[in-house]
């Protein structure tokens, strides 16, 4: 070996060093990471639960319904009307006498501005007719400031949809007065107040055009999510 031969080899142990120093700094951090998972997922998901049984409490108060919605629930799949491929839940509200006094679909807007709009829509039962109760975003990524009103949290926006007869929920009247429609839509941000009410309208129609079938499909959300986990 020639003395001009000895930085080459040098500085190929260097960057083989330097190579499995920064492999083994990824495979420790991609443990930590699944492991930080594996221990906190229980927990996300027993909090997302509650977030969501606190949204369905919101649309309807407990003192109305005297079953656990999480066990009378069923699992939903409309991609026209529900938005997304993705199977959705409804969660459906008894009288001690078994009778129905309300539902909560999960649905999603596909078309918001930086993505889809997951939502839940609450439908109340009464002998005159059904109605819209209310809706809940559970799930969005729209610009802070503009489209992110429609979190409740953000702007009273979502309360406009409030407590409307079923038999109303149709276009053109749900649509922002932009289009033609009734509702405000949000300054500099059209697009995301649009999806929703179209949603929420698509939502609808299936509620109104499936109500046997929501109610007396035996419950099956623990079911499933059970083969998902195997």
């Amino acid at each position: 070996m020639t003395e001009s031969q000895q930085p080459d080899i040098s500085l190929k142990d260097s960057s083989y060093r330097n190579a499995a120093i920064l492999a083994i700094f990824a495979l420790v951090s991609v443990s930590l990471t699944t492991l930080t998972w594996v221990l906190t997922k229980e927990k996300i998901q027993t909090e997302k639960e509650l977030a969501l049984l606190r949204a369905i409490n919101e649309l309807i108060p407990a003192d109305s319904f005297a079953n656990d919605p999480y066990s009378d629930c069923i699992i939903i799949s409309d991609e026209k009307l529900l938005g997304t491929t993705e199977p959705q839940k409804a969660w459906r509200l008894r009288a001690e006498s078994g009778q129905p006094v309300g539902i909560v679909l999960s649905s999603v807007a596909p078309n918001g501005y930086t993505g889809p709009i997951e939502f839940i829509a609450g439908y109340k039962i009464t002998d005159n007719e059904n109605s819209l109760v209310g809706v809940r975003v559970t799930s969005h990524q729209e610009t802070p400031g503009l489209g992110d009103k429609i979190d409740h949290q953000k702007s009273d926006w979502i309360f406009s949809l409030n407590d409307h007869p079923v038999k109303t929920i149709h276009e053109p009247q749900w649509q922002v007065k932009k289009d033609g429609g009734t509702f405000d839509g949000f300054t500099g941000a059209t697009i995301t107040p649009r999806a929703i009410l179209k949603a929420v309208t698509n939502t609808t129609e299936f509620y109104r055009s499936n109500q046997a079938y929501l109610f007396n499909t035996v419950s099956n959300c623990a079911t499933t999510e059970e083969k998902s986990n195997e």
